[in-house]
């Protein structure tokens, strides 16, 4: 839950973000054994940049990840 928790707030956001953008770096730098990995990439930016936390709903806490910052507050 802390897990979740933590990918749900604003680092977690970065750190999806910024894994994204490495898998995106990575797969270009390895050329074409790396190109799965840059496929894969845009997922966890798009998931950062449209502020998501696909695996919040399977601990019982909101899709959106505003949702679960605001949750955590109270």
């Amino acid at each position: 839950m802390a897990f979740v928790e933590f990918m749900g707030g604003q680092q977690g956001r970065a750190t999806r973000r910024g894994i994204g953008v490495a898998m995106i770096g990575a797969g270009a730098v390895l050329g074409g054994s790396g190109r799965a990995l840059a496929a894969g990439g845009p997922v966890p930016l798009a998931v950062g940049l449209f502020d998501v936390c696909p695996a919040a709903p399977q601990t019982g806490l909101p899709f959106r990840a505003r949702d679960v910052r605001v949750r955590a507050c109270r």
